[in-house]
Order: C-alpha cells, then structure tokens, then sequence
C-alpha cells in the first residue's frame, strides 16, 4: 500500500505539469490525447521518469497523464476522479486582455471575503510574478497593475530551473523522492496558475489556485482512493459519479490543546529566554510530529497533510473497515505519551468523520458538520486516558524537589549541586534547543531515539536539529539551491536577537529600549478567521481553495515574520497559523508592530476583510513572562470587544485604543514631542499635565470645551517656544481643518514620549513619581 500510494502520489504532483511547459511555449503533437498539456505532461515524464524506477512503477506513474481520455487501467481511472474532484475550485473569471503566456496566478483574497466592500479598481490587474518560492517580500507578495501591459515573470525560464533541478533526484528511495519532488514542486509551480481556461466551456477562470495546491489535492485523493474499500467500488462501477457515492474518505483534524498555558508556566529563572524559545520550538513542531506520526502509521505520504499550523492539523485519508479504531488506538498511544510526560498540561484532541466522496462537491456544508463534531470532541478532553490518568502523572515525593524553572516536574534532590541538574528533564532540553536555534539549518522529524539535540517522545517520535540523516530532513527558513542535504523546507517564525551566536537574555533586551528600559509583549491574531474560512468563498467553497488559503496564511505568520524582524532585536516567542506573539525593547515593537500591519495589508492586497488584533502589554525584564502573556491577551481581548460595537481599532497599547492609523500618526507625534522635552522646549510634567488634562475632560463626545482654556494656559505658561514655533507646537494636539478637535492620538503620544525620555534631566521641571507611575499604569 505504501509503496503504491507514493507512486500514485507522484503522478498526481505531475499530472498537469505539462501546463507549465504548453505556458512556457513549447509544442505538442496531439496524436491520441485530446489536451495539449496532456501530451506534454507524458513527454516530461517519459522524459524525466523512464529509467529512472522499474517498468511496472514507471506504468503506474504514466497512468496519471492518460487519464485525461478514455481509461484503461485502475490507477488512470483513479486519477480521473482525483483530477474532477480537485478540478472543482475553478471559478469562473473576467475576460482579460492577456494572452495565455501572460496570464499568471491571481490572489486567492481578490475573491475571498464577507462584506459587500469593492476596495480594488476593477481594472487593476493583481498577480504573483513567475519567481522560485522565497520568503522576500518581492516574491511572495502579490503585484498590482493600475493599468495594462505585460506582468512580470517569464514561464520558459522558470521551466529551465524546474528541469535542472528535477533532473537531480535520485528514485532509488521512492520515499525521499517523492518528498524532494513534493517541495520541489512547492518551490516552482505556488506561482503557476492551474487553470486559467475550460476549452470543453469556453469560458476564462479566475485562476487563484495554484498548480502546486491542485496538484497535491490530486495526490491526496488518489492516495485516499488506494484502499481496499474503495478499490472494490471502484472495480465494480465504471461511472466515476456512481463511485463517488460510494467511495469514502476519512477528515481528520488534531488539536493540541493546551498551548498557551504550557508555553507561559515559566518562572524567570536564569536562561528562561532559551527555555522559553526552546518550549515555543517544541509546541510549533509538536503537531508537525503528530500529524506525522499518523500518515507514518497508516501508509500516506505527506499530500494527505493538507494543513499543520497554529498547534492544529488536517489529514486526508481513505477509509477503510477498521480505520476508525486505528486512529482511536493511535490517539490514545500519543495522548497516553502526553499525559506521561507533562502531567496533563498538554493533549491531543483528534477529531475523524468519513464521508462519500461526491460530498467534495459540497465541501462547506461538509466542513460545517465536521467543525460541530469538532467542538463536541473537545469537551472530551483526555477521555481516552481518563482511568489511567493518576497512575500516568504521578510522581515520586521521597529525594526530589520540584524545578524551580517550571515549578511542576521534580528533580533529584541528590542531583542540585550540579548546574544543569538544578532544572527537570524538559527544561534542560528547552534550553539546549533555545541556545541551539539560531545556529540550526536543518530539522529532522524520525520515529526513533536519536543523540542530537532535540526531543523524542515515545509512541509519537523525534525532532532533532542539524542532523544529516533521517526519515524526514528539512532545510529551516531557506529553500535550498539543491535538495543533496535535505528532503525539502520548512518554514517556522523562529527568529532571535543575537550578540555573536548567543541569544541575547531578555535583560540586556530591555537595556535596548529608549528612555524607558522596558520590554513589550505584543500578542496579534487575524479576526474572524473561523467565520472568513466558512462564509468567504460563498458558493466556491472548495478543497483546493481552503488548501491553497491556509497555505498561504501560514506562509505570511510562520515564513515571512522572520524576514520582517531581520536584524531587529524582537524575539519571535511564537508565530504561525494566524497569530503571534512578540517580546522585545517596548519603542521597537511598536515600530514593527506598525510595519507588520502594513505588510499584511500589502499581502492580502488590502482586503478590508482582513484585519489583526493585537494588544501589547509593558513591563520590567523580570516580570513574569506568563503573566505578561495573559495581560497581552486581555489587551488583545479589549481590541476585538471594540470591533463587536463597531470601532473600528486594531491595537491596544498603553491603555489606548487606536486603529493602525492613529498609531502610526501617534508614534510620529510622540517622537516629535520627545524632541521639544530633549531641547528643554516642554518638560515632562507639562506634557503629564497635558494628559491629565485629556483625561478629564473626556467623555463620550469627545473632549469638553472646558479642556482648552487649561490648555492653552499651560501652553502659554510653560513651553519656552517662539509664537510661530508654538503654533505649529499646538498643531501637534489639536486639527485646525477640524475645528481644532485633539487628536485623538494624543493621549498615547504623550505616554510614548513621556516614555522615551525617561532619563532626559530636565533642568528643574520634574514630573512627581506619583504623576510617572501613574502615566505608565
């Protein structure tokens, strides 16, 4: 089964190739196969294939460029199936002046959204140009043309690269091929458009899948359709409707619940910032393992991991009589493994329905029944393990005490004398892997014990960095020129500041802050997300198109933010899926907190359906990193309880609520007014004064009249300024265009300013401690 679901998997990655080539100008002699790129796609792999594996696995490879007419064999009629259930996301486009050569993959957020707004010019063309896959903002991000002409990007070269590339892989070991050919087809074909027209309809489409997303959706199926279930139906009826009735896949999504309290229970102990990199690696791998671990288990190749990110992943497989059992057997082995080993503070949710395959039809009406399964297996927590749940966690009493980093596992008391010992198990590994990060170019995901740095866990496997063998081997954050020292890439925001090759501590972090040597913690998720995933597609709701939408979230959270944050000294405490969370010098944060709503903006081609909320929390280097999480998120929690009654704010900071706007004008006033309190043209106390003033005379209309006669009177009184220099000093408050109303950033740009300058003497004037503590609260 294994072997022939890999073969199978193979073909569904390059049963369409051929568009690339037809694209990239080169000619087909039509002979017996009615499609162009068909015949193409035979030629490379007649090409590139034969020789290469034994004449009976090169048949079955071939089979998957001869289904496009009449089918012989049950390998050509499955990837006939695989290829019409794929083939359902094409959706039906505007006509464009551009050429078949020209026509490039379109941003699956044009269509995607649940709001009425037009927010792009009708005639503005938006595509991604013809580049390998790489996390520069250049390649990745979509391009806009106001007006048209020729897009970026040119097919025959991308096809030379492809050709070179594909011509180093070695089939000997079908497995490692089939995974280099996977990510090879990743790196190549994400920018090249499965479909941009029906020859049978005659009619354009709006080609936002690409040919990568379609291509393993294929694979996954047909991988799906190998078992001895469906392989009965499918022998007996030849009418591929008649087998979608009655052959059945298996969803399944896993869920690692409890994340973000396993990650924040740490006490601040010496090198918690590597512990705490080292926790945050584990949690963003963990699923990546677990979800491993099943397809290993159960015969598929990764195509059927349609998705993994966010502590979550979902798994397409084949049903078959049993399959329900080994997945209930499977989970439990893991959870039991879980439970063991960190005493119920993480588990596994796994949730698994079969359906009829003519179900993909209607994909959103599937997913909606198997999102409530969902929520009911989740009240279900450690269900399976519920007897054995004591005898799994308990811990020995007599000779240990309990580490003092983690404050739940036990140490030998005998042991504490020695540094490393003074730390459990876990918490010595955190830290081996957080200082071992920044120098790591390769990860490896294996089902056995091995000596390198990482972890192994029983019953689920191992994950271990820099070492040169293994069942899975990946080159981290880069897509390598050749594919000799890895299977392929992965992509994890693990970015760290760095002094030389060490982790800088979050001490010397704060000491990089202006003024205020404080630390933020920023915590930022898009809204609406589950809501966006159901409703956003309408009636175009499709397998391919939920793939290719994860994909390229998850590309932007856990691939780009490192490119972001290159050379900043932020740490990335995690990132993936559809969220973040960010510590570091408070003034930097802010700025690239601004930057990164900006760019997002830029990805999702500013789709006013897209939005973040983010809340950053302030505190000293030794405030505990668990509670700053927690007020991170209560920040967080107030901006998207201001979305629910229509204000319309995207940050919380330093007890204000403002859109990405008002931060960004706030961040620029604020270092204004730190530049008339460096020149002694205001002080401090005068601008707390100003602020105490805001607050006042706030109330749900705006400021009260009676703030500006105060106003003015501090002004007039208290700032050493020229009148024309203090005219255009009191435009930083109030808006002449708008009836002179404050700003309404001020308030927070009075506290950035107050907070950049914290160590500038003022020569006299000086703000009581009362009045600065009261600023920072």
């Amino acid at each position: 089964m294994v072997k022939d679901r890999l073969l199978l998997a193979i073909g569904g990655l390059l049963h369409d190739v051929g568009k690339l080539l037809d694209r990239a100008g080169e000619s087909a002699d039509k002979q017996d196969l009615k499609y162009a790129h068909a015949v193409l796609s035979r030629s490379f792999v007649e090409g590139h294939i034969r020789g290469k594996i034994s004449d009976e696995d090169y048949k079955k490879v071939l089979s998957c460029v001869e289904h496009h007419e009449n089918w012989k064999s049950l390998e050509q009629y499955i990837y006939k199936i695989a290829d019409i259930y794929s083939s359902k996301e094409r959706s039906k486009g505007e006509e464009e002046k551009l050429t078949r050569e020209q026509k490039r993959l379109r941003p699956i957020f044009r269509k995607l959204k649940i709001s009425n707004k037009e927010w792009l010019d009708k005639e503005a063309y938006t595509y991604y140009t013809l580049k390998p896959l790489s996390l520069q903002e250049d390649t990745i991000f979509p391009k806009v043309l106001e007006e048209f002409k020729k897009p970026e990007g040119d097919y025959a070269t991308l096809l030379n690269a492809f050709k070179k590339e594909f011509g180093k892989i070695d089939f000997s070991n079908l497995e490692k091929a089939f995974l280099r050919l996977y990510h090879l087809c990743y790196e190549y074909l994400w920018c090249v458009p499965a479909s941009t027209y029906d020859t049978e309809k005659r009619e354009n489409h709006y080609p936002d899948i690409s040919l990568f997303d379609h291509s393993r959706v294929v694979s996954a199926i047909a991988c799906s359709l190998w078992t001895e279930y469906n392989k009965g139906y499918l022998e007996k009826l030849k009418d591929w409707q008649k087998a979608g009735e009655n052959c059945k896949l298996v969803l399944v999504e896993g869920d690692i619940n409890g994340i973000q309290r396993f990650l924040f229970d740490l006490a601040n102990k010496k090198g918690v910032a590597k512990r705490l990199r080292g926790r945050s690696f584990f949690l963003t791998v963990l699923p990546h393992l677990v979800a491993r671990k099943f397809l290993w288990e159960l015969g598929y190749p990764l195509c059927n991991l349609l998705y993994v990110g966010g502590g979550k992943f979902q798994l397409l497989l084949g049903y078959e009589e049993g399959i329900e059992n080994r997945l209930k057997a499977l989970k439990e082995k893991m959870e039991r493994s879980l439970v063991k080993e960190f005493g119920g503070k993480l588990g596994l949710t796994l949730t698994y329905r079969d359906f009829a395959l003519k179900r993909l039809e209607n994909y959103q009406e599937l997913i909606k029944e198997f999102y409530e399964s969902i929520e009911e297996d989740k009240r279900k927590k450690f269900l399976s393990v519920f007897e054995s749940f004591e005898e799994l966690t308990k811990e020995p009493v007599n000779g240990y005490v309990v580490c003092p980093s983690c404050g739940w596992e036990v140490v030998k008391e005998e042991e504490i004398n020695e540094e490393e010992a003074k730390f459990c198990k876990w918490c010595n590994i955190f830290f081996e892997i957080g200082g071992f990060l920044p120098k790591a170019e390769y990860i490896v995901f294996d089902n056995s014990p091995k000596n390198s740095v990482g972890f192994y866990l029983e019953d689920i496997g191992g994950v271990y960095l820099n070492v040169e063998k293994g069942k899975e081997v990946y080159a981290i954050n880069r897509v390598p020129q050749d594919f000799s020292n890895s299977d392929g890439f992965i992509f994890f925001a693990n970015y760290v500041p760095l002094q030389g090759n060490n982790v800088i501590d979050f001490e010397e972090l704060a000491q990089c802050s202006e003024g205020d040597k404080k630390l933020a913690f920023a915590r930022g998720d898009v809204d609406n997300l589950g809501f966006i995933f159901m409703k956003g597609f309408k009636e175009e709701y499709t397998i391919s198109r939920v793939a290719t939408f994860s994909r390229q979230l998850d590309l932007f959270f856990s691939g780009y933010l490192n490119e972001l944050l290159k050379d900043s000294k932020i740490y990335v405490l995690y990132a993936g899926g559809d969220d973040f969370f960010l510590i570091g010098p408070w003034n930097e944060v802010l700025d690239k907190t601004l930057e990164l709503y900006k760019k997002f903006e830029a990805y999702t081609i500013h789709n006013p359906d897209f939005n973040i909320s983010t809340g950053i929390y302030m505190a000293r280097e030794d405030f505990p990193v668990r509670f700053a999480g927690e007020l991170a998120g209560g920040e967080e929690a107030k901006v998207k309880e201001a979305k629910i009654i229509n204000k319309n704010k995207d940050i919380s900071v330093l007890g204000e609520l403002l859109d990405i706007q008002e931060l960004k004008e706030g961040i620029n006033t604020g270092k204004k007014l730190a530049e008339y309190i460096e020149s002694k043209a205001v002080g401090r106390a005068t601008l707390y004064k100003i602020y105490m003033l805001t607050k006042a005379y706030r109330d749900k209309d705006g400021i009260n009249p009676r703030f500006y006669p105060m106003f003015y009177y501090l002004l007039y009184r208290n700032v050493k300024l020229e009148k024309e220099e203090l005219e255009e000093f009191i435009k930083l408050f109030v808006d002449p265009e708008k009836d002179y109303q404050l700003r309404s950033h001020i308030p927070f740009s009075i506290k950035y300013a107050i907070m950049k300058t914290r160590d500038v003497s003022e020569g006299g004037e000086k703000a009581s401690n009362k009045e600065i503590e009261e600023v920072k609260r």
